[in-house]
């Protein structure tokens, strides 16, 4: 969940891994900010619980890949639950392939495109691209200090509609329709991720 799966794919990743190791008794409960997992033992035994939260959430589809691969590895009985453990902090520490800037970059490719998608012209996309940069990047700090992820959406919407206002207001794209244009560009580096939906 924190490189960006949604609830529903977490829930059946953890189910299927627990059957696979022979817990079949297991319930979850996925929510955005932690997750629950309840073995029932018997009518005997108390159940055990365990609970993880989702410190940090971002998009990190190479992580998301690799651990998926492992997933696979360990419903086939290819890999044994310590050598899986030690797979998955191997995955869970390793480095971004890519430098954060270029991600930035290809955001505000993403803006761009969406902008001449929906009707922008090549200065509607350059604006949008650039707001897009500057919300990634504030994005990127206040994940940093930890600010929940919808309160890092919120300021990212309040900074795309301002930006767009403002840059409208300054005379660059005085046209009426184009504002729009640019905020529902700018805005889509905070849904590509759809975690609004996963939630």
């Amino acid at each position: 969940m924190s490189s960006g799966a949604g609830a529903s794919d977490a829930t059946a990743t953890i189910l299927a891994i627990t059957s696979r190791y022979g817990l079949v008794n297991c319930e979850v409960d996925v929510i955005f900010t932690s997750i629950t997992v309840c073995y029932h033992r018997g009518s005997d035994a108390a159940p055990l619980t365990s609970l993880r939260v989702v410190r940090s959430r971002s998009l990190d589809y190479t992580r998301l890949a690799l651990a998926e691969s492992l997933v696979r590895e360990i419903i086939e009985h290819r890999i044994s639950a310590p050598a899986a453990h030690a797979k998955l902090m191997r995955i869970a520490h390793a480095r971004h392939p890519y430098p954060r800037w270029l991600a930035t970059a290809a955001w505000s490719g993403v803006a761009a495109s969406v902008a001449v998608l929906v009707g922008g012209d090549p200065m509607v996309a350059l604006v949008a691209a650039v707001i897009t940069a500057g919300i990634d990047r504030v994005g990127r700090v206040l994940n940093r200090r930890a600010l929940p992820f919808f309160f890092q959406q919120l300021v990212g919407g309040a900074l795309a509609t301002a930006a767009a206002l403002l840059v409208v207001h300054s005379g660059l794209l005085p046209s009426s329709p184009k504002p729009a244009i640019v905020i529902a560009s700018a805005i889509t580096v905070l849904l590509s991720g759809l975690s609004v939906v996963s939630t």
